[in-house]
């Protein structure tokens, strides 16, 4: 049951916060010690952007209507799906095993461009209890602003196992965390050992984090309905700042930025899977040599599983990919795009032995505009990205250049344009 007041003297009618199920025969409240107080609330508007594709979304207030064609109304042009732990929802399906939303449920919505979702409704008591069970749930934010992880979780105290947003990964005493805070608007797994309610606190002063994590030259990862964590070491291969990125073929699915904790790299990557069984291949970045690797090993997607555990000092151990090295010769390749607008991947061989070598990019005078990459290679099959900057960060104009790569014996140069 749902609550409205009337205000007689402005005629304004506001929702009531609070709801019941009903009792046949039954009593709520009693007097005049244990009354079941109402709270009336003015209606606030809360405004949600989507993604196209998978977004993680719950709302922080009570629509009159929960009905999901009506929460959606304005963006059901887009929508195309609806998914909870409770069921799906398909716009026009008459098999939908959901058709409503609940308070305190985390919902991941697809749609296919992006848009805004504004919602209508009583602003959500933050303190009201999300009942969690053991294992993995997903829930809503309710506060009206962002707060810290840590502090919006503290109710659940030692129950909590994880936490994961599409903007990264929460493990309690874990350094290489990549969630610092959530958000409104967005909804959240959380793992426990046994359950427990979550009562968030009074909202603070927290920033948002950006929904999801990004890079210059692989953009964003393509989000899915799950996702698995991986704790890697890196150590003697990658340096604080380096990018680690997750693959499935060509579609990223991962990125997390190393870390340097008491001297070791290693970095707590998230990789969006709801498949089990896909084959995930992984790469590094080197941001200040565009220097781009494999790395060994592979692995296969297990959805909602965690690899590795810091506090017991266990480690996925990445190395760099040598094993077609033998076979190579040291040689400039092709770039791709070529014409390009944004950037431009450039492919190289590197064999076992080469010395240092010169990645540069000069103008059709003869002029240096960008020097890419300048000393020792590690070998095999590598990558380096040009994202159409000079040296001094700034962007060059469209037309013609030569990129040149040499070793002291080795010289080669080919074309790239770029277009505006």
């Amino acid at each position: 049951m749902f609550f409205k007041v009337w205000d007689q003297s402005t005629g304004q009618v506001s929702n009531i916060n609070e709801t019941l199920s009903s009792q046949v025969n039954g009593i709520v409240g009693e007097w005049p010690n244990n009354l079941y107080w109402l709270h009336a609330l003015g209606s606030i508007t809360q405004t949600i952007s989507l993604n196209s594709g998978w977004n993680m979304v719950s709302l922080n207030v009570h629509p009159t209507n929960l009905q999901i064609d009506s929460v959606f109304s304005g963006v059901m042009a887009y929508l195309q799906s609806v998914k909870s732990t409770e069921g799906v929802y398909i716009p026009n399906n008459p098999y939908s095993t959901i058709t409503s939303l609940a308070d305190g449920k985390g919902y991941y919505v697809k749609v296919s461009q992006s848009c805004t979702l504004t919602v209508t409704g009583a602003a959500i008591n933050q303190s009201t209890p999300i009942a969690l069970a053991a294992g993995w749930n997903l829930a809503a934010f309710t506060p009206q602003s962002a707060i810290s992880v840590a502090t919006a979780v503290a109710s659940l105290g030692t129950n909590l196992v994880q936490v994961k947003g599409t903007e990264g990964i929460y493990i309690p005493g874990n350094p290489y965390n990549t969630l610092t805070s959530l958000s409104p608007g967005r909804s959240y797994w959380i793992k426990l050992n046994a359950a427990a309610s979550l009562v968030y606190p009074a909202p603070g002063k927290g920033e948002a984090q950006a929904m999801l994590p990004s890079c210059e030259v692989w953009g964003c990862p393509t989000v899915k309905s799950n996702s698995q964590a991986i704790l890697a070491s890196l150590d003697g291969i990658a340096h604080s700042g380096d990018i680690l990125a997750a693959f499935v073929g060509e579609e990223l699915r991962g990125l997390a930025t190393v870390m340097d904790v008491n001297g070791n790299a290693g970095a707590l990557l998230q990789v969006f899977t709801d498949e089990a069984g896909e084959q995930l291949q992984f790469k590094l970045l080197n941001p200040a040599t565009n220097v781009i690797s494999s790395l060994l090993p592979n692995l296969q997607s297990a959805p909602g599983e965690t690899i590795g555990d810091y506090q017991n000092g266990e480690y996925l151990s990445f190395t760099t990919d040598h094993s077609d090295t033998p076979g190579l010769v040291t040689s400039l390749l092709a770039a791709y795009p070529n014409p390009f607008k944004d950037g431009t991947s450039i492919a190289m061989n590197i064999a076992k032995d080469t010395p240092n070598i010169k990645v540069e990019v000069y103008n059709v005078r003869g002029q240096k505009v960008r020097t890419l990459f300048q000393g020792k290679p590690q070998p095999g099959a590598q990558k380096l990205w040009w994202n159409g900057l000079d040296d001094g960060a700034n962007h060059v104009s469209s037309g013609l250049y030569f990129l040149k790569m040499t070793d002291g014996t080795y010289s080669k140069s080919i074309k790239l344009m770029i277009l505006k």
